[in-house]
């Protein structure tokens, strides 16, 4: 097979056989890397400054974001978080609200982040319980910020430099 004639990138680098093509033979074209909605109330329409390929400057830093304490929790030992493209939608728009947050509140602090969480949690009938329990809306840091872990703090410092970083 002729790779530079017939051969796709993907994103790892790696050849695979060709384009996608539906039963009919049509090219498909290739699916959206992001779907996390960036048209919430209030927010400006993406524009060539705002969005790199189709993804917004929001999304892109909550995937910045993302991955960076995803690294800092496996420096922990901790290898439960998830990257990116294998975090829940549900998740990743609650990343994106963080992230719209700090944007538009600079020098909020770290701690109001972990309370926007918290609030939105309350809101959705949460508690508290010592492990994650989706089924039963419980959660080991539903409690409030001066109250978790240094290590689950370090994660909300570590969101909000990282946005105004890059915002």
């Amino acid at each position: 097979m002729n790779e530079e004639n017939t051969g796709k990138s993907t994103e790892e680098g790696i050849k695979s056989p060709g384009p996608d093509v539906d039963e009919s033979g049509q090219e498909t074209p290739p699916e959206p890397k992001d779907k996390v909605s960036v048209d919430s109330p209030g927010t400006p329409a993406p524009t060539p400054e705002t969005t790199v390929g189709n993804e917004s400057k929001e999304v892109r830093i909550g995937r910045i974001a993302q991955d960076i304490n995803r690294t800092y929790f496996e420096s922990l030992g901790d290898n439960s978080q998830v990257n990116w493209e294998n975090t829940a939608v549900e998740e990743r728009e609650l990343i994106v609200e963080g992230v719209r947050f700090h944007i538009n509140h600079p020098n909020a602090s770290a701690s109001s982040g972990h309370e926007k969480w918290l609030d939105k949690k309350r809101v959705e009938g949460w508690k508290f319980g010592k492990i994650k329990n989706e089924e039963a809306r419980e959660h080991p840091f539903f409690l409030p910020f001066a109250d978790l872990p240094k290590e689950e703090k370090g994660k909300y410092f570590i969101f909000k430099a990282v946005v105004n970083g890059l915002a």
